[in-house]
């Protein structure tokens, strides 16, 4: 076997002016990386080969995430967008957006009113420079539990539990008077009525009994069901938003 091998490039060996490696102008997100350059013959082989980065090539990669707003990932070195679609494969950020609407119309001019109900019973101002072909729209709901980090999840659930007990505990007063006020008015009752005030006291006994066990964390988690978001799609012409 014959190995063709060329002199090592020194960095100062590199022409700064010509070389797009070392230009000023360009500096590729590769350039602060661990990958020996020099060792491996990129610094040459780039230099001698400007245009050979890819461009004009579409590949396909399959991964467990990727953060498209990642400053490697934004543009092309010739300045297009670089990731061109994305595909959750896991189906964990999938939102069911079948629920189609038609914006309506401003009676006076005649344009579409930028305001919609979502699935969530909110009402939602859409952006009047967003162009919605035919106005029409699709709605879809998405709760933030399935979406956040665990450790996020906890700590908003915390939060959200702590402002629930709050005013789960002046409920939990109001029942509590109520049923004292009864208890003293089964001493007085006649007997006609002590079986109605008896359930009474029970519903109010179990009612407290609820409250006190929504206090705990674990069973506060079973029915809260966390934020949730309204999920807007629509197209304008090329493309889904």
């Amino acid at each position: 076997m014959t190995t063709i091998s060329r002199p090592p490039v020194s960095p100062s060996s590199v022409d700064v002016q010509t070389s797009p490696i070392v230009s000023n102008d360009v500096k590729p997100s590769w350039k602060a990386s661990m990958l020996p350059k020099q060792e491996t013959k990129a610094y040459d082989f780039l230099r001698d080969n400007p245009t050979f980065d890819g461009r004009g090539v579409k590949i396909g990669i399959l991964d467990t995430g990727v953060d498209p707003a990642a400053t490697g990932l934004r543009v092309t070195s010739t300045g297009e967008r670089k990731v061109i679609d994305l595909i959750d494969c896991a189906g964990s950020g999938d939102v069911d957006v079948s629920k189609e609407v038609e914006l309506k119309r401003d009676e006076t001019n005649d344009l579409f009113v930028y305001e919609v109900v979502g699935i969530t019973g909110r009402t939602l101002k859409l952006n009047p420079k967003w162009n919605i072909v035919d106005g029409k729209i699709f709605l879809g709901v998405k709760a933030a539990y399935e979406l956040y980090p665990l450790k996020l999840k906890k700590r908003v659930l915390k939060e959200r539990m702590r402002a629930y007990n709050k005013e789960q505990k002046k409920h939990s007063v109001e029942v509590r008077k109520k049923l004292d006020k009864m208890k003293e008015e089964l001493t007085k009752a006649k007997s006609t009525m002590l079986e109605e005030l008896k359930k009474d006291c029970r519903n109010l006994e179990e009612m407290l009994s609820i409250l006190k066990e929504e206090e705990c964390e674990e069973n506060f988690e079973k029915i809260d069901p966390g934020p949730i978001f309204d999920c807007v799609v629509f197209n304008d012409g090329s493309d889904w938003w």
